[in-house]
């Protein structure tokens, strides 16, 4: 049997197969290992190898992507058609003489070309008309279908066909051109037109094709990038040997491995590549608390019997009269580099027994006494980069690959993310993470891609229903180790029917559901995200498999309470929090300004700021000091579209604003909306631009290291939002300035407020009644009552939160809940 890879260290070609496999794939533990190892190793792509393979093997920063090209064009004679009857042979003759002739300025072009290819691979919809229908070339960088066609093809009834198929290709996007076989073999004008539309398209991708003829380049001089083939030969033979062992073809309880690796193109690297492999067996074993030894490993010449064959080469690609012995394991480029050919290895979950009682926050977990301890840091070193687990990470980790349900409270900036990430990554399922946020959903998914995990996805409003449709499909296949969604998704009956028939295949299996800023579900479901009401039953009920991974920075014991209750949890062992919360790196101060004052005690603020940063709204790279000025709302004068033109108008700067919902006085759609948002934070995680204004819908979880200081322009919602919202300043762990503007209600408004919200017996009509009756003066303490007067329960409780916000602000208290 034969299986498709897409996997690489660097950025590089990465399509390959492995050829003549004996697939038996019976699981065992030691099966699901192998599986975790797998997905590890294809985590990314590019992904980043070990810290041995690194340091091993030394290869910088490969920008352009490097194309593996051969010199040789590959012997596709076996696959490209003729008449044997007619000897006539017009597919073979375009390929082989026509292309070296007419096509002199691109030699690697019948390297690119691919003969006889499925139309529904190219078009990726299995249409009933042309299930099984061949094209006779496909040219991927160009979107370009070639067919050769002879006598037949002029016939009325096949003309109306090729019509249809060729009109069914351009819709998707792809363009055909048709050379006949008589022009081929008198070389006409007729190819010459061909030819010359050929040429307008490959220039139409100008870009593409430049990239191609710089690695055609180096490929023909192979010693120049010498460590760049040893590092794509490293990770096809890792992957190579982790399918022999995943088939019991080899085995961890052999004595010795003897393998013969025929490499075409770089030597010196195999001892290497097999050592950083059993490294990563060593840990994953030790890990799971599987007794193994570790075989030794003996590299045997071409000619020897009693050993596995490999014949393996990166340039070369996989054809018909290449794969001809059936005792050799050939592992060779794929024709279409396109194509991402991932997609989960899967088995059941895996249930680790780490001993946690020595795990004490922020010690070194080298211990020899707690090798499982050491295996799991090897796991974040090699994966995150990270030299140790922060306060509490670890044990939230353990906890959850004990599969158990788990709520773990970090700081804002001890690293929450890290914890189910890392969990998911050691099991052979996949994990989903519901956020609360858009932006929360992009910047996690940016943040794995910037260490070199890219098998991730998000599902959200944001995306437009086809592209919404397209990753629900490739989620439910598999596709992603980590895919990002809101609540939201659960309410939809299409989504939960794609869940039900997920949890039937062997793929579908789920190792994790994590709830992030799980503090949500208790202070949302009740009021304006009722996604959240339901949302672990349905987990529950369509993943039951999963294990829940609740993570947050902040929340009371009230909403954690609430928390133990949806999650079913009666050990309060599976919550963990860490045992300080205060940053200290933040500096909270508090001023009240009513009225136009506000705005003036703002640009006070900012002139202060100018005055103590260098550059304040300077771009200077990661040296910029960023700030985010939080608003109450998307529009009116305190707007973060207001608030963003004021700030700008006043400083002649660069202001960014960001809202979940598009502001009423921005010019543009919905769509065109959904699209700024993204290119804005792109651009504030970019430092493209140092100050933005945002509602809430920024302040949860979003990460960048530089933001020196938050401006809260009006009183936030809660503790726990205060908390979130100014955390996002300081993650650096330089000094950071949090600062919350707040106003006042006009003394009559405010004594009236006070009077309904703080009767327990005061009903919901009532409350209504007194907002109604009362406008809007720009006063914080109605804003809260409005909030909070959205959902009756313990409501008393919330306004005794707010009273108690707005006391702590008057006093000027740093405002750090320890709960």
């Amino acid at each position: 049997m034969d299986k498709y890879f897409t996997a690489n260290y660097i950025n590089a070609d990465s399509n390959f197969g492995v050829f003549n496999l004996q697939v038996k794939e019976v699981e065992t533990k030691e099966y699901a290992l192998f599986c975790v190892l797998l997905n590890i190793l294809q985590r990314g792509c590019p992904t980043k190898p070990s810290r041995y393979l690194s340091k091993e093997i030394h290869v910088g920063e490969v920008n352009n992507t490097l194309h593996l090209l051969s010199k040789e064009a590959p012997d596709w004679r076996k696959l490209i058609k003729g008449g044997e009857k007619s000897n006539q042979y017009p597919a073979n003759t375009f390929y082989y003489q026509i292309i070296p002739e007419y096509f002199r300025e691109y030699p690697y072009l019948n390297q690119i070309i691919i003969p006889e290819v499925l139309i529904t691979d190219i078009v990726k919809d299995n249409s009933d008309d042309f299930i099984k229908q061949r094209v006779d070339f496909y040219l991927p960088q160009a979107k370009l279908v070639i067919e050769i066609d002879g006598k037949q093809h002029s016939e009325d009834k096949q003309r109306l066909l090729d019509q249809k198929r060729d009109n069914f290709l351009e819709k998707a996007g792809k363009k055909v051109i048709r050379i006949t076989s008589k022009s081929i073999a008198y070389r006409d004008t007729e190819l010459s037109k061909g030819i010359t539309q050929i040429k307008r398209c490959i220039e139409e991708n100008k870009k593409t094709f430049d990239e191609y003829n710089h690695s055609y380049e180096l490929c023909s001089r192979p010693e120049s990038i010498e460590n760049e083939l040893k590092m794509i030969c490293s990770i096809r033979l890792q992957i190579t040997i982790l399918e022999l062992l995943r088939n019991g073809i080899i085995s961890m309880k052999d004595a010795v491995w003897k393998l013969s690796i025929c490499s075409h193109e770089a030597s010196g690297y195999e001892k290497i590549a097999l050592d950083d492999l059993m490294i990563w067996l060593d840990n994953i074993f030790t890990l799971a608390g599987v007794e193994h030894d570790i075989p030794k490993i003996q590299l045997e010449k071409a000619d020897a019997k009693g050993c596995i064959k490999i014949d393996l080469s990166v340039l070369k690609i996989a054809t018909p009269s290449i794969l001809t012995n059936d005792n050799t394991i050939y592992v060779y480029n794929l024709p279409n580099q396109e194509e991402d050919y991932f997609v989960l290895n899967a088995a059941e979950p895996i249930t680790y027994s780490i001993d946690d009682t020595a795990a004490e926050d922020g010690t070194e977990t080298t211990d020899r006494l707690n090798p499982k301890r050491s295996a799991l840091l090897f796991f974040m070193v090699n994966i995150f980069a990270h030299e140790k687990f922060r306060t509490g990470q670890e044990r939230i980790v353990i906890n959850a690959l004990k599969r158990r349900n788990t709520i773990g409270i970090l700081p804002t900036g001890n690293g929450k993310s890290l914890c189910y990430q890392l969990s998911a990554l050691l099991q052979p399922c996949l994990t989903m993470c519901i956020c609360p946020i858009n932006s929360l959903m992009i910047d996690q998914s940016d943040e794995l891609n910037s260490t070199g995990i890219t098998r991730t996805a998000f599902i959200s409003s944001d995306l437009i229903p086809e592209e919404r449709k397209r990753v629900q499909n490739e989620f439910s296949r598999g596709k992603y180790l980590i895919t990002f969604m809101s609540p939201e998704r659960f309410q939809n009956e299409e989504f939960r029917d794609f869940l039900a028939g997920m949890s039937q295949t062997k793929s579908g299996r789920f190792a994790y559901a994590v709830v992030d800023e799980v503090h949500c579900l208790s202070e949302w479901g009740h009021c304006f995200r009722v996604a959240y009401l339901n949302l672990i039953k349905t987990i529950n009920r369509y993943c039951s498999d999963a294990v829940i991974i609740g993570l947050t920075a902040t929340a009371s014991d009230r909403v954690i309470k609430n928390i133990r209750m949806e999650f079913e949890m009666k050990n309060r062992d599976d919550i963990i929090s860490s045992s300080s919360f205060d940053r200290k790196e933040l500096d909270f101060k508090v001023k009240q300004a009513n009225g136009n004052k506000k705005k003036d005690v703002l640009f006070e603020l900012l002139d202060s700021y100018r005055k103590h940063y260098n550059n304040l709204f300077e771009p200077i790279g990661k040296q910029s000091r960023c700030g985010i000025i939080f608003t109450p709302h998307v529009n009116k004068e305190y707007g973060c579209f207001s608030v963003s033109k004021m700030i700008a108008n006043r400083y002649n700067t660069e202001v960014k604003f960001f809202s979940g919902k598009r502001p009423k006085k921005w010019d543009g759609s919905d769509f065109e909306w959904t699209e700024e948002k993204r290119r804005v934070q792109e651009g504030f995680k970019n430092n493209e631009f140092t100050v933005l204004t945002a509602t809430k819908a920024f302040g949860m979880g979003v990460n960048k290291p530089n933001i020196r200081y938050t401006i809260h322009y009006g009183i936030p919602e809660s503790l726990e939002a205060l908390y979130q919202e100014a955390g996002r300043a300081g993650r650096d762990g330089e000094k950071a300035q949090c600062l919350v503007l707040y106003s006042k209600e006009n003394e009559k408004n405010e004594k009236r407020i006070k009077e309904v919200l703080t009767n327990e017996n005061t009903t919901v009509d009532e409350i209504n009644k007194v907002l109604n009756d009362i406008r809007f003066d720009g006063g914080d303490l109605y804003r809260q009552a409005f909030l909070f007067s959205k959902g009756l329960i313990s409501l008393k409780e919330e306004i005794d939160c707010a009273v108690a916000i707005l006391s702590a602000l008057k006093k000027g208290e740093r405002i750090i809940s320890e709960e």
